[in-house]
């Protein structure tokens, strides 16, 4: 299991394959309509969204659900997926490092780091590279069932093996996981 502490999300977690983001808007056209801008992107299996406060405590990437204690542990409803082939990267995005890669790069990732001001290993740090095997994964994603006051959310995503004929059932809504 592969846990990320303290992530700031600047209001929407992404994880997105940046690979597949490459030429997918021209450079200074990305559609900034929230979450409807993103459609294309969901329906792909290029990303997968969730509207938080803005940090979360912990997200944990598993690939076998009975790794989650379901008695601290629930599901929320979501039927969205992530499409990997070989030699893809999948990332973990703050809401605005993912609008900055899309807007001024054209989705180009490799390009947005190379460019960018601030040092290449700090920004690389703030958007982990999460390793998924190749294929259609179901993002089933679960919270704490009871969160304390003030408390920021922490996630669990089960990346469950799905076929690519599931995705006509994908959900165009992101999740809203707020904290306590």
């Amino acid at each position: 299991m592969k846990t990320i502490k303290d992530f700031n999300t600047d209001g929407v977690l992404v994880i997105a394959n940046t690979t597949k983001l490459k030429g997918t808007f021209p450079i200074n056209g990305f559609n900034y309509d929230y979450p409807e801008g993103l459609s294309e992107l969901i329906k792909n299996g290029t990303i997968h969204i969730i509207t938080t406060d803005g940090d979360v405590k912990a997200i944990s990437f598993v690939f076998d659900k009975e790794e989650v204690d379901t008695a601290k542990w629930k599901l929320n409803d979501s039927n969205n997926y992530l499409k990997v082939e070989e030699g893809d990267e999948v990332r973990l995005m703050a809401h605005g490092d993912f609008t900055r890669v899309c807007d001024w790069k054209g989705g180009d990732f490799g390009a947005y780091v190379d460019d960018s001001p601030f040092d290449t290993k700090r920004l690389l740090k703030s958007m982990p590279k999460i390793d998924i095997p190749t294929g259609y994964h179901k993002v089933n994603v679960y919270t704490k069932a009871k969160l304390r006051k003030y408390a920021f959310p922490e996630f669990i995503f089960v990346m469950e093996p799905a076929s690519p004929a599931d995705t006509n059932e994908i959900t165009l809504e992101p999740l809203e996981c707020y904290g306590g």
